[in-house]
């Protein structure tokens, strides 16, 4: 028994706070309050002094079995289509490949929402595409519109045959007013006469339909829609008012998504946002001016800050919410000040990435890195301030759903993460056609998984790479927290940056640790996860 805790040492983060010891442990996924003599025991790996002493300790939290990875099948479909290369910006870090000028036409479009739904995964519950991660959407707006036809025509609210026979659908038809019905006498087919009363129509601005809680959420009687959601409006319209021919049916939903550099936001595209009924967008925003303009320049070299800013007014004037999404790089971590010039403009959330290092003067050092944990550190106590005296703090509600705080929800809420993110749950298609498991991938031979046209299923081409396959990762006390370091590191062969990845992971759970025993040590712990939902 001795051997085989001494073994498991490794599970344990000793740490201390408040004049207090701790220990978490990865297989509990706990943290526990010590006294000096287990904390000096466990600090030395006296086990079997553990064992005679600190009975209940070793019962209930050193003889526990390793938590054991349940493989479950995501019944939702992800995936992120690349249709273009295009963007009208030339910023320093991007990862798409410039040189590359091919783009999806319709018909491949097409193609591939039928390999989607027809092959990838037949059985999902519901679809997800992620858009334009290398190219900018407005620049794709017309594609993104046919996006929007194909989710119409493959989503399910369109009538079938299978579904409704022909003499249910003209007794629908018959009941609807005249002004509507006028329209479609030509048409002999009552059920292609139904599918283009919903594929054109607005029957939100004839009947109630209060008695639908999204619909009245959504809907105006003088909302426009784009073809996809005039259909799913139009189609729950009918079901409420014909409730005998039993018209509601399992939906397959298909929803798309998408960000923008909001250089060019053009009322065509604000219509569309709201057409899709699009309510907030992520725009890519690096903090200060001077800091946006040193990376996110136009190929004249002129930086973009002014322009973003008036593309991010422009659709908040239209009542679509913004949410920054910036890079820490080097030269812009000072999250603290950018956290402090994005309160004023109205974001109430914003997201960050760190830059990822494919080329060394886009790197961290360690001494950059610690620099900006200090920021970190700063933040914490200002928040832990804030929520100390008001219950409250504007910073963290802006923060909250950050990668700052991840770790200390799962820690609240006993979640044990084990996988890095959605690398082989999720398929990217890029502008070829040729699959992959991420973005940052597209274009190495290795990561390719194939093309579309091949015709593979998602048990065929994906695997997840749970963190305890990991050598790295594998007898590490903070797997089970961040769930390992990035897969796509071992295509791009760039072990300084996955060090420091690593590095900068460990010591934000670490800081998460000091922060959630202090918390707990002044009895404000449930008030301030109650301000992180």
């Amino acid at each position: 028994m001795f051997i085989t805790l001494r073994k498991k040492s490794w599970r344990f983060f000793l740490f201390q706070n408040c004049n207090k010891n701790f220990c978490f442990d990865s297989f509990t996924h706990k943290i526990y309050k010590l006294d000096d003599d287990l904390y000096n025991l466990l600090k030395n790996n006296e086990f079997r002094e553990i064992r005679k002493v600190y009975k209940l300790f070793f019962l209930n939290v050193l003889k526990q079995n390793p938590f054991k990875i349940q493989r479950t099948q995501e019944d939702k479909c992800y995936v992120t289509i690349n249709l273009s290369n295009n963007c009208n910006l030339d910023c320093k870090y991007c990862y798409r490949k410039k040189s590359e000028n091919t783009v999806l036409r319709k018909t491949e479009l097409k193609k591939i929402f039928e390999y989607i739904k027809n092959v990838y995964f037949k059985s999902a519950s519901e679809y997800v595409f992620s858009l334009c991660y290398t190219s900018e959407s407005s620049l794709d707006l017309d594609s993104l519109k046919y996006i929007d036809y194909l989710i119409g025509q493959n989503e399910g609210y369109l009538f079938s045959y299978e579904q409704l026979s022909m003499k249910s659908a003209e007794l629908i038809f018959s009941s609807l007013p005249a002004y509507i019905k006028d329209k479609y006498c030509s048409e002999k087919n009552p059920i292609i006469k139904l599918n283009k009363i919903l594929e054109k129509e607005e029957l939100w601005k004839s009947y109630d339909f209060s008695n639908n809680a999204y619909l009245s959420k959504v809907l105006t009687p003088s909302k426009y829609l784009s073809y996809s959601r005039r259909i799913m409006a139009n189609r729950q319209i009918l079901n409420a008012l014909f409730p005998e021919f039993y018209l509601e049916k399992k939906i397959s939903y298909i929803s798309m998504s998408f960000m923008t550099n909001a250089t060019r936001i053009t009322d065509d595209y604000i219509d569309f946002l709201k057409s899709i009924l699009i309510d907030s967008i992520y725009v890519s925003l690096d903090g200060l001016e001077e800091n946006h303009n040193k990376n996110r320049i136009y190929k004249s070299g002129k930086g973009s800050y002014q322009d973003v800013i008036q593309g991010i007014k422009k659709l908040q004037s239209n009542g679509i919410r913004v949410i920054p999404s910036v890079v820490i790089t080097p030269d812009n971590y000072n999250l603290k000040q950018i956290l402090e010039e994005f309160i004023n403009p109205g974001f109430d959330s914003l997201s960050f990435n760190l830059i990822r290092g494919n080329s060394k003067e886009n790197a961290f050092s360690y001494k950059t890195m610690n620099e900006f944990i200090e920021i970190i550190k700063n933040i914490f106590s200002e928040i832990y301030e804030s929520v100390k005296k008001t219950g409250k703090s504007k910073k963290l509600l802006i923060l909250k759903n950050t990668i700052l705080f991840s770790y200390m929800k799962s820690l609240y809420y006993g979640n044990y993460i084990t996988k890095r993110c959605n690398w082989g749950e999720n398929l990217v298609i890029d502008s070829k056609g040729d699959l992959y498991n991420c973005n940052s991938v597209i274009g190495i031979k290795k990561a390719k998984l194939g093309n579309y046209k091949s015709n593979k299923s998602k048990k065929n081409i994906l695997r997840v790479p749970y963190v305890n396959r990991s050598r790295k990762c594998k007898r590490c006390y903070a797997k089970y927290l961040c769930g390992g370091t990035c897969y796509a590191e071992q295509y791009i062969k760039n072990s300084h940056n996955s060090n420091i990845e690593c590095y900068f992971h460990k010591c934000l759970i670490n800081e998460n640790f000091f922060l959630y025993t202090k918390l707990k040590n002044e009895n404000l712990l449930d008030c301030f996860m109650k301000e992180l939902k």
